[in-house]
């Protein structure tokens, strides 16, 4: 027989033994999708259910998701499910769920996948959840677990999602979807990411979504996914989310607290989160810095890698310094600032509006020689009186400015630590020598001083 015969022959065994299979499958009342044989439903999701299936050809096991049927005839949906096959089939190594197939049986989509023996990361987190963070300890983490504490099993499992992370970014496609339920745990410790129905690949100039339809898990999206610029996102997105899982871990409840999803979303675009070691004490301050640094809002300040997030990481396991979430001191303002409520914000832009109207008046006036009000016996004019007012309300503007800016540091801004007398005493120190600074530029005869 031509080896044209023996391929046409062997196509026609294999189509017979799959109308076998099939006939078997009815009669018996077992479930296929083509040459997978469903053994039991794992999970759902608003992308897809996931069973865990033979595969009668190879005679292997594996997950087998499936986009359901009500769900096949959106286009939107159909591209999102071809997406993740084709982000699985380009992103490879030890940290990444391995894909096998996509294809379709009756117009439904299914992708087949490695299946993973084990739990989720949100599983072991929903069974240690129950524990306080101080009461947790090295093995909380069943077989990921490493380290000498809690705090350092944490560590190396956030080490082993930044290992998954770094070969997705270097395909150039970006998650969007980390999370706990999206990170899962094998019998051997080995921690993989999985789910890519919301990657992205930063090479293409669309996106799937539009302005202001955010898409993904709130408690655990960045501040440009919150807002709905999702066209703005890169990278460093899934790094704040990493931050998030990572902040969680070790303060045992997310930094972001909401009722709804508006008031998550909210809280994630305006608010800092409370600081991780107010609520355990165990983190080291270089671990609360590499915190700060993940979850900046804007993504400009956050690593820029999750290489460098990895390597303080390590440094931190190592006892050395960290060098990339090292903050400067305008970091730490900045930080100061964005930290504090609605009101000191609205207090903070008043006292610059009015600083800046005080420095603008004053320059004026101090151009102009305006020194003191004017004196009708002199014969001044109307507008010598306009000129002073404006000499005047530099002064006034100065010190409205700057009570604005001592009562939005009091509401919130006390440094950790300050006796809260200490700080009202030094508040009124600098308003009083602002005061005398002042006094003498304006002239003494626009104070009366």
């Amino acid at each position: 027989m031509s080896q044209e015969g023996k391929r046409v022959s062997a196509a026609q065994d294999a189509l017979a033994a799959s109308i076998a299979r099939q006939r078997e499958a009815a009669t018996s009342g077992e479930r296929r999708i083509g040459d997978y044989r469903i053994v039991r439903e794992i999970g759902r999701g608003g992308m897809g259910i996931v069973y865990e299936a033979e595969e009668l050809g190879l005679k292997r096991r594996v997950a087998l998701k499936l986009l359901p049927e009500h769900h096949s005839t959106d286009p939107e949906r159909v591209e999102r499910f071809v997406r993740e096959a084709q982000s699985l089939a380009r992103v490879g190594g030890p940290h990444v769920v391995t894909i096998y197939a996509a294809s379709e049986v009756d117009g439904i989509p299914f992708l087949a996948m490695e299946l993973i023996e084990g739990e989720s990361l949100a599983d072991r987190l929903e069974r240690v959840g129950s524990l306080p963070v101080a009461e947790r300890h090295a093995s909380s983490f069943g077989a990921a677990s490493r380290g000498d504490t809690y705090e350092e099993a944490c560590v190396h499992v956030v080490l082993g999602i930044l290992a998954g992370v770094e070969a997705i970014h270097a395909e150039g496609i970006v998650h969007r979807d980390l999370k706990p339920a999206n990170v899962l745990i094998s019998r051997q410790g080995q921690l993989l990411i999985a789910d890519f129905g919301l990657a992205k690949d930063l090479a293409e100039r669309t996106g799937l979504t539009s302005l202001g339809q955010p898409r993904g898990s709130p408690l655990y999206m960045s501040p440009e996914q919150a807002s709905g610029n999702l066209m703005g996102i890169d990278l460093r997105s899934d790094l704040f989310s990493v931050g998030v899982i990572l902040y969680e871990l070790l303060a045992g409840m997310t930094p972001f607290r909401g009722e709804t999803w508006s008031e998550i979303a909210r809280s994630i675009i305006t608010t800092r989160p409370p600081p991780v070691r107010e609520k355990n004490p165990r983190v080291s301050e270089d671990l609360a810095k590499i915190l700060d640094k993940a979850l900046e809002k804007d993504f400009e300040h956050r690593y820029a890698s999750a290489r460098e997030v990895a390597d303080d990481l390590r440094r931190v396991l190592a006892g050395e310094p960290i060098v990339h979430g090292q903050a400067s001191l305008g970091d730490r303002w900045r930080r100061t600032l964005s930290a504090q409520s609605v009101w000191t914000r609205r207090a903070l832009t008043a006292a610059k509006v009015w600083g800046l109207g005080g420095i603008l008046c004053f320059a004026m006036a101090h151009f102009l020689d305006v020194r003191s009000p004017p004196d009708p016996d002199f014969g001044q004019s109307g507008t010598d009186y306009v000129l002073w007012a404006v000499s005047f309300a530099s002064y006034v503007a100065f010190l409205v400015g700057n009570a604005f800016l001592i009562a939005a540091l009091f509401d919130r801004g006390r440094p950790k630590g300050m006796p809260t007398a200490l700080f009202l005493g030094l508040s009124v120190l600098y308003y009083v020598l602002m005061l005398v600074a002042l006094a003498p530029v304006v002239g003494d005869g626009a104070v009366g001083l």
